[in-house]
């Protein structure tokens, strides 16, 4: 079961077009990477079964209720380089299944391959805390403070009405804009398009939380309703998961089902500046996103042949 460049030969071989194309499918939860009879799995969730030819890089479970059910040859896979998370690992260990403690949601490595932006790229190539606060500090002197806000919504389009209601009516600037980003209907090229035109986010999908970090947005776990456990579970892994690399969170082997909440629109969200919205979810710097990438692509070598 050692992973070696060889498996990626016909792969690396691909137009850097294709790559992008095969990226795109995440909008349906699906990145896969066919390789001498293996493949990756980077995003499928788990506990929709995966077979003994998969390697696995940084997937994680979705529904652990399903996941439970499942036998161990339903979810064995060829090799586990890393999971999403310490909740997906536990639920793996709990089926005498091996994972190693690494994590990290691939999808953070996506602002690497489409980058938008030249302030974005040379923050993320700056490797010293003191050079990224450095292009930091100037960009945020550039600001105007008068300047309109562009905050993307990033939900399901029935909740779209009464999430921008409740945010305008509650977020005391009014110079705010708000951007739908519908990620059933664009490509992921053009969700990210979006993305980047924004400030800020506001998501109940993890797919936009983890690219609203992948580049640099600050970002807001939100919520219209309340979460269940295994609703939250996903969420709680990843976060779980970049804490952990970043050294906030070390050997966690139980967390308790209120360890993380999204924002709750309808019963959290007082009258307050967006300022104060933002800092309540947790959001890495741009060192730590920096880190987090390394770290990504250090505990899945394979992915640095594929991208």
């Amino acid at each position: 079961k050692e992973a070696t460049p060889a498996l990626l030969a016909d792969w690396r071989r691909r137009p850097s077009s294709d790559k992008i194309d095969l990226c795109a499918q995440e909008q349906q939860n699906f990145l896969i990477a066919e390789a001498q009879g293996l493949y990756i799995l980077l995003i499928e969730a788990l506990e929709k079964g995966i077979s003994d030819k998969a390697i696995i890089c940084g997937s994680g479970i979705h529904e652990p209720e399903i996941f439970q059910k499942l036998n161990k040859e339903q979810c064995d896979p060829f090799l586990i380089l890393s999971v999403r998370g310490p909740l997906t690992r536990d639920l793996l260990l709990t089926k005498n299944i091996f994972c190693p403690y690494r994590f990290g949601d691939p999808l953070l490595i996506i602002s690497n391959i489409i980058i938008k932006n030249d302030y974005q790229a040379k923050l993320l190539l700056a490797k010293d805390d003191k050079v990224a606060r450095k292009y930091e500090s100037k960009h945020d002197k550039d600001d105007n403070h008068d300047k309109q806000f562009k905050i993307g919504i990033i939900c399901r389009e029935k909740e779209l009405k009464e999430t921008t209601k409740l945010l305008r009516d509650k977020i005391l600037e009014k110079n705010i804009i708000f951007v739908f980003i519908d990620v059933n209907y664009y490509n992921l090229e053009q969700v990210i398009e979006r993305i980047c035109q924004c400030d800020y986010l506001f998501s109940n999908l993890l797919l936009g939380i983890i690219l609203g970090h992948s580049y640099n947005k600050k970002t807001v776990w939100m919520t219209l309703d309340s979460m269940k456990y295994e609703q939250k579970f996903r969420f709680i892994d990843y976060y779980e998961g970049i804490k952990t690399i970043l050294g906030y969170s070390k050997n966690v082997k139980t967390i308790p089902k209120n360890y993380e909440t999204p924002l709750n629109l309808r019963k959290d969200l007082a009258c307050q500046k967006l300022e104060s919205i933002i800092l309540k979810s947790f959001n890495p710097t741009l060192p730590e996103l920096d880190r987090l990438k390394n770290k990504v692509l250090k505990n899945n070598p394979i992915l640095q042949h594929v991208f």
